[in-house]
This record gives structure tokens, C-alpha cells and sequence, in this order.
């Protein structure tokens, strides 16, 4: 029953090292204005309180801004995505008259650039050096009307296509030559399409399919009008118009009369929804059924991620740029991003089971500074992977797509918690004194710190057995030594605090909260050797006990310090005991058992307030013994007895403990507890990974040395009874999508037989940790306004409604939601966060350092 590291991980590594490398991560840098409303501290504030107006890409990993005043920045963007920002002259002029409406960029080297920047009167030609921030004009060319509005600008060979209020405009770039194409209608988007050499334009009425060289128009087709219920092609007023990049070899380029048409689809953005032309013609709609996540398009725009390739069979990784491009939809409300393929088949569709992560939403301040997206504006980058720069309300945001491991977001997140999360070795929430203020956070105490520990413990060592990283076994250590920090402070053994303050602490408000709610759950620590004048928390839940016995089972079998691994035993043995000598109960210093540390008879089986915890309660405390039987030498027949009398008595007939287990996961909707998922994995790893049958290697320690001398598991039936209440509640949550409850599974079930993970499994492990949020602080997060969630009918737990997705759909990812851990619902998709506050990444590094632990993960992913 020794815990070793199991053999099927170079089995499961030879899966996954075949497979694409890295991921590409959307990193948000914010730009915001002096006036933006809650801008967190470390966002950037945009020069000289400037009001950014229009943003164009100009190349060389450069963008060019015109602010409200007339004011020309450009800003390029380093290998470090940070942006240096360089006023621009104009004519010797720092400062423009505030009559420019917007422009666009006709040619670019690394030397210069040449600028068209349209006016209310004029459109002027500027020769700008890049080298010396400076530009001059070299012509001017008077328009016919003045024009109040130019909200889209296009680029046709030598011709500057502008979308105005005074209608559609083709202004040469090679001679002051005007043309007023569409007369008497505002114009509200344009786009050309290179393949074909025709210019879209379109508005509330119509869209027009002007060919570019003669500006005749070839077609046009009617824009639906609710109002008056005249309906068209396109279901509401035209807001933006793309046209998908074409690939060779290019399409029909003629409609069935033979008249030329796009050589690529368009995209058409409405209030309504997303409509489609194929290059036959043929209109479609993408809505809430196709997954579209909202309304209200106002923008549109292609990019390429940086999504890597590793070719088969190769010893070395070639990367490739994404030959498919991706979809941004700029919204009133956010961004919307729609991965390939990009083809009217494909989009029109509706959504069935897990293809709605073929969407992504980025919303609020997690991924935004601001909400309505005026533009986007897309920067290919040298080192590759499109930066999109979103202007909105508040100035614009850099969503930088990069090229990423787990390994490296480990790293970052590892940083994270010894930074911000360590107190005393104790895992610490991390709350802030104003929005977003990193930099004033303050570690307090929390009633589960022990559990929260407990994650990053068993992770930190795992980590360690992979990477023999000292710095790994120093921060493994240091929080071990928070757990034991835990049970040593209430001076009795066998207790451990739910949280604890030092006096200093105590002093700056650490636990002020708490004892002003239940002054009576807070004491002081009777060792005044080692805590005088500390205090603690009590009425120690079974969240506490579960993550301990987790934790300090892991410690006592992976440590590779014999002085860890005899007191993290001594504890863990301490506990269980006591909890065995008093009837099955935690006893606090109070001398009563405390409120949910009790898992005798009479309340798992008898006490109706916990029937819903009868077999969770019964699947903790004989995880407790089988960790306890693990670490306990089978010469000590005083210790095992104990443990094998008290197994006897709770799987007795009357009892019935094993029977309990087997249905451990509660699901009827109205009592569905995510909480307990987390309370009931813990002890099903603990328990099947130390109950093992003698053939069969556990799979937390690497080496016999580290373990007592355990033959196989003295329990007998618990270990059947433990993998069919598993197998049950496995399935029931396999839907969350879970990346720490599938390698628990793992850990518990394939990891014994050396059986490799399912490729669907080891998917949504992967596809999990990459869509967690890169940014832990809990931000705001609406989803009330999508209109791709379809909701369960009946209430949850809490009598609520209307705030849980459906099953039978994908989780949305974890970063386009509010859930932080798993012991939340990953289905709930109401509104919450306030930006006050930054969780712990132990979630994460969990099932992180446990995929790489069993070999299902490797530092490539």
C-alpha cells in the first residue's frame, strides 16, 4: 500500500507530446483616459489627457491614434507588448484643428508612412517619418460637402473609400479626383475585397456591391426595416462590414448571371445579428442559436492567433502561424471571437453540446476598460500572433494573442501565491482597498484557510517530484508548515484552527470580521512557548479536516524529508485518533463537538438536518482511516487495531458506511452542493489512492522509502464501495468539464491499471487550465445580456432561477464567468465580482502539477 509515482505516465506522455504545443492566450492591456470610470491603478493612462478617437495599424508593430482634438500619436508596441507612445507633428504643428474625422493608412516601410486624414472639408495627404515623429502634407483634396460624420474608411488600389453622413466618397490618391458614388444616404461602414476588386457599403437601407475601378454598382440588396416591417436580405440596419481574408485557391468570383461577385464571404454586422453573403450570393444569419454570445454589432475585423504546430514524428517543434483566421465581433457590449472555420456551413448552424466553445465573449474589466466598442483594429506582430486593439468608451485595450504554455503560466501563478497569498505558509485571501489595487492587498484570515492550503501543499510537492526544483521543495515546504501552523495553535493535538492571527496582525485587523460575528469561535493559543498572544478560529468544519488529511497524506508519502514526512504523520495520526476516540466527533476546546465535525452514527445516519450529508460524511471519515492505516506500520498492532475496530463498526450492519459511499453526490437540483464536490473527491483521493490491493502501486510517493511498510489495504469492501460511489459521481460530474476532479478520477482509476486518459478527458483537463483566467482578480462579470445561454428551468440550491446554464450545453470557460474554484458552480452564470478582491491560484496548480504528476500533461502543453 506504498504510494508511488505510477508507470503509466510515460505512457500518457507519449500521447500528449504528438499533439499541438502551447496555446495562445489572450493577454488585455489596458489604455484608458483620464476621465475613465473605474480604471484600476496598474491600467495605463493614454498622454497628455489625450481622448483617443481613431486607432489604425500602420505596420512594423505600430499603430497610429487621432485623438479628439486632432492630436496624431503613434504608439509601437515592443517584444514585451508594453506601448511607447510619440507625439506626432504635423507641418511643425503638435496640435490640428479638431476637424478631423478620421483616417487611414495607404503605405507603410519601417522608414514611414503615408496618411490620409479626412476632414469635415478636405482629405489631406501626409508623408510621415516614423524616425522622427514628424509628418508633412503633400496635398489636399476638397470634398464637395462638408461632412459631420466618417465613420469608415477603405482602402481600394489608389482610391479612398469614405463612409459618411453625406454618403459614400471615392477620393483618388493620385490626383485631387472626387467622386460622390452614393448620394443622399449615410453611409455607415464600407469594406473592399482585394480578390474581387469590389468596394460593400451599407447602411439602414441597402447594401451596395460597387465595382472598384469603374464605381458603378453592380448590386444591391434591401436591409430589413422592423419598424415598418419591410423585410430584406439582412435582418437589420448595417453597422460594419469585413470580408474574410481569401486563401488560395480562390473561390467563384461570379454570380450566376456571371456578374463579378466577392471572391471571399462577408460579414455584415447589425443590431440584430450577424448576416453572411457567400461569394455565390446567398445571404445567411448567425444568432443566438449559432451561438452568437450578443447583439448590437458595431465593428468587425479578421485576425490570426498564435497558435503553434508540432509536426508528428519530428524531434524538434516547427510553429506555424494559424492558416484560418478568427472572427472579431465588436459589440455595444463587449467583444465576441469566433474560431474557425469561418464559412457560411460551418457558422449557420446551430450550436449542439460542446461546439459552443467555438465562441469566446470577453466583456467587462477582466478583458475590457471600457464596454461599447466603437472599433477594432488589428496589428499583426513580428514575433507573430495579431495584437486587436479595442477602442471603446474609456480609450482602447490591447488584447495581445500569445504564444503560451501551462508551464509558463504555472510559473506565473506560483509567483502569485508566494507574493500576494502567503501568510505564515497559510494560503491568504488577498482583498484590496480600493478597485483593482493590487498593491494594497491585504492578507486576512479566512474560515477555510487550511483547505486552501491543502491545494497548494499536495501541488508544490508534486511539482517537486517532477521537476526536482529546489525552489519547488521550498515552497511545498513552506506551506506544509501552515498546516502544521494550523494544529500546533490551538495547543491540542489533534485540533487544528480553521485560521489564525499573530498579535501584529491581530492589531491591523486580521480576524476582525469574523470575531465580531462569532466572538465565541475565537481563542487564545494556550502555547505560550511558541504563540503567546496569537489567537484562533475553532468550530474547525469538515472542509478543514478533509484538506489536512489530503494534504498531510500527501506530505508524509512525497516529502523527501524525513522530518516532514514523521510530523506530517504525527499530525494526521493525532487527528484521526482523537476523532476515533470521541465517537466519531472533532471535540473542540469548548469541549463540545464542533458543528460539522461529526461523522458518528447517529448524525450521518440518524440526524435528518444531515441527511444530505449522510454519505459524504461517511466517505470523510473512512478516507480518515485509510490514511491513518497507510502511515501506521502493521507492527503496531495497538495502532491498527484501532483503526480496524472502527472501520468494523461503521460498516456493520447497522451502520452501513460502505453502502453510504456508494451514493456520496447528491444531484436533485434543489440540493446540489458544489462545496461538498470538493469534500467528497479529497477523501475518495485520499482513500483510493492509500486502500490499494497488493498488486497495485498507490500513486502519491516515488519511493518505498518514504511509506511505512504496508502490505495491502486491511479494509475489506471499502475499496469496491469507494470506486462505485466514484464511478457514480464521476459520471454525474463529467459534464463540468473539470480539470481537477477528471485527474482525481485519473489519480484514482486509470493511473492503478496504467491505463491512459481518455483523449476527451484529457481535453477538457487541458482546455480547462488554458481558459482559466490568467488575471485571478475577481472582476465584475455580467453574462444577463447573452444571448447564446440557454438556462435550467428548476431552481438550485439556493432557490434561485434563471442563473444556471443548461447541462446539456458546455460550462462556459472559466474566464468568461465568475467561478474561482471548484467548489462553486460552474454552470452559474449570473452576475457577480467586484474588483475588490484577488483569489489564490491553488484551484489551478492543483490539477496543473497532478496532470504532470500522472503524465497526462507535459511542459510543452
Amino acid at each position: 500500500m506504498i504510494l508511488q509515482v505510477p508507470v503509466v505516465a510515460t505512457i500518457a506522455l507519449s500521447l500528449c507530446c504528438s499533439q499541438v504545443t502551447g496555446y495562445t492566450e489572450i493577454v488585455p492591456s489596458h489604455v484608458v483616459t483620464n476621465s475613465a470610470v473605474n480604471a484600476a491603478p496598474f491600467w495605463n493612462v493614454f498622454p497628455d489627457k489625450k481622448i483617443p478617437m481613431h486607432v489604425k495599424n500602420i505596420g512594423h508593430d505600430t499603430v497610429a491614434v487621432l485623438c479628439s482634438d486632432g492630436a496624431l500619436y503613434f504608439g509601437t508596441l515592443d517584444d514585451s507588448d508594453a506601448v511607447a507612445w510619440s507625439l506626432v507633428t504635423i507641418g511643425g504643428a503638435e496640435t490640428r484643428s479638431k476637424s478631423a474625422r478620421n483616417m487611414i493608412a495607404m503605405k507603410s516601410t519601417p522608414e514611414f508612412v503615408q496618411l490620409a486624414m479626412v476632414h469635415d472639408t478636405n482629405v489631406e495627404f501626409l508623408h510621415c517619418t516614423t524616425m522622427k515623429l514628424s509628418c508633412e502634407a503633400l496635398r489636399s483634396t476638397p470634398l464637395p460637402i462638408a461632412l459631420k460624420e466618417a465613420p469608415n474608411l477603405a482602402l481600394s488600389n489608389d482610391t479612398i473609400w469614405i463612409a459618411s453622413d453625406q454618403g459614400l466618397y471615392a477620393v483618388s490618391n493620385t490626383k485631387n479626383d472626387v467622386e460622390h458614388v452614393l448620394v443622399g444616404h449615410f453611409i455607415n461602414a464600407v469594406s473592399n475585397d482585394v480578390g474581387s476588386g469590389l468596394v460593400l457599403a451599407g447602411n439602414a437601407e441597402k447594401i451596395w456591391i460597387i465595382d472598384g475601378t469603374t464605381h458603378d454598382v453592380v448590386r444591391w440588396e434591401w436591409v430589413t426595416d422592423e419598424e415598418q416591417m419591410w423585410g430584406g436580405v439582412i435582418d437589420g440596419p448595417i453597422q460594419a462590414l469585413a470580408i474574410a481574408p481569401s486563401s488560395p485557391p480562390p473561390r467563384s468570383g461570379t454570380d450566376a448571371r456571371g456578374l463579378p461577385t466577392t471572391s471571399s464571404d462577408v460579414f455584415i454586422g447589425t443590431p440584430v445579428c450577424l448576416n453572411m453573403r457567400d461569394v455565390n450570393g446567398a445571404f445567411a444569419r448567425v444568432g443566438a442559436d449559432q451561438g452568437l454570445p450578443v447583439g448590437n454589432i458595431t465593428a468587425l475585423a479578421f485576425a490570426l492567433d498564435s497558435t503553434p504546430s508540432t509536426q508528428q514524428g519530428s524531434t524538434q517543434s516547427r510553429t506555424t502561424k494559424s492558416s484560418a483566421p478568427q472572427l472579431w465581433i465588436g459589440t455595444s457590449i463587449g467583444v465576441a471571437v469566433r474560431s474557425a472555420p469561418l464559412n457560411v456551413a460551418n457558422m449557420t448552424s446551430p450550436v449542439r453540446g460542446f461546439a459552443q466553445q467555438q465562441w469566446r465573449y470577453l466583456h467587462g474589466p477582466r478583458w475590457l476598460a471600457g464596454n461599447a466598442v466603437a472599433a477594432l483594429t488589428v496589428v499583426p506582430r513580428a514575433r507573430g500572433g495579431d495584437t486587436i486593439v479595442v477602442v471603446h468608451e474609456n480609450g482602447m485595450t490591447f488584447l495581445h494573442q500569445q504564444q503560451w504554455t501551462l508551464a509558463r503560466k504555472a510559473a506565473v501563478f506560483d509567483k502569485i501565491a508566494l507574493q500576494r497569498h502567503n501568510r505564515h505558509g497559510m494560503s491568504a485571501e488577498c482583498l484590496f482597498d480600493s478597485f483593482g489595487k493590487l498593491d494594497g492587498c491585504v492578507q486576512m484570515d479566512s474560515d477555510n484557510n487550511g483547505l486552501w492550503t491543502s491545494l497548494l501543499v499536495v501541488a508544490e510537492y508534486m511539482r517537486y517530484h517532477v521537476t526536482g526544483d529546489e525552489a519547488a521543495l521550498s515552497s511545498a515546504s513552506r506551506y506544509f508548515s501552515g498546516l502544521a501552523l494550523l494544529n500546533n495553535v490551538t495547543g491540542k493535538p489533534g485540533l487544528m484552527a480553521r485560521s489564525c492571527c499573530d498579535p501584529t496582525e491581530l492589531l491591523a485587523g486580521c480576524g476582525a470580521a469574523a470575531m465580531k460575528a462569532n466572538p465565541k469561535q475565537w481563542h487564545n493559543s494556550s502555547d505560550e512557548a511558541r504563540f503567546r498572544g496569537w489567537m484562533w478560529k475553532g468550530d474547525t468544519s469538515s472542509d478543514e479536516t478533509t484538506g489536512h488529511v489530503f494534504g498531510l497524506s500527501v506530505v508524509a508519502n512525497l516529502s523527501p524529508l524525513e522530518w516532514e514526512r514523521t510530523l506530517a504523520k504525527k499530525l494526521l495520526l493525532d487527528f484521526v485518533a482523537g476523532v476515533v476516540k470521541n465517537d466519531y466527533m472533532l471535540i473542540d476546546v469548548t469541549g463540545n463537538a464542533t458543528t460539522w465535525g461529526r461523522w458518528s452514527p447517529h448524525y450521518v445516519n440518524d440526524f435528518r438536518p444531515f441527511s444530505d450529508e449522510r454519505g459524504l460524511q461517511a466517505l470523510q471519515m473512512l478516507a480518515y482511516l485509510s490514511a491513518a492505516a497507510n502511515l501506521t506500520a502493521r507492527t503496531d498492532a495497538a495502532g491498527m487495531k484501532m483503526w480496524l475496530d472502527a472501520y468494523a463498526d461503521l460498516t456493520n450492519a447497522t451502520n452501513q458506511y460502505l453502502e453510504n459511499v456508494v451514493n456520496a453526490k447528491i444531484d436533485a437540483p434543489c440540493d446540489d452542493n458544489y462545496s461538498d464536490d470538493e469534500l467528497m473527491f479529497l477523501p475518495f483521493f485520499s482513500l483510493l489512492t492509500t486502500c490499494t490491493p497488493d498488486q497495485v502501486p498507490g500513486v502519491v510517493a516515488n519511493s518505498s522509502a518514504h511509506a511505512p511498510e504496508s502490505p495491502a489495504c486491511p479494509f475489506p469492501g471499502l475499496r469496491k464501495a469507494g470506486l462505485t460511489g466514484l464511478a457514480r459521481a464521476w459520471r454525474i460530474i463529467r459534464p463540468e468539464r473539470s480539470d481537477l476532479w477528471a485527474m482525481m478520477n485519473h489519480a484514482c482509476v486509470s493511473a492503478q491499471t496504467e491505463e491512459t486518459v481518455s483523449a476527451d478527458v484529457r481535453d477538457d483537463v487541458v482546455w480547462n487550465l488554458q481558459t482559466w483566467s490568467l488575471d485571478l482578480i475577481e472582476w465584475p462579470v455580467s453574462n444577463t445580456a447573452r444571448q447564446d445561454i440557454f438556462y435550467e428551468r428548476g431552481a438550485n440550491r439556493f432557490g434561485k432561477t434563471h442563473v444556471d446554464s443548461t447541462k446539456t450545453r458546455s460550462p462556459l470557460p472559466a474566464n468568461e464567468r465568475t467561478q474561482s474554484r471548484w467548489n462553486a458552480n460552474p454552470y452559474e452564470v449570473g452576475d457577480g465580482g467586484d474588483g475588490m478582491s484577488e483569489q489564490d491560484p491553488g484551484a489551478w496548480l492543483l490539477p496543473y502539477w497532478m496532470g504532470r504528476f500522472y503524465g497526462i500533461l507535459s511542459e510543452h502543453d
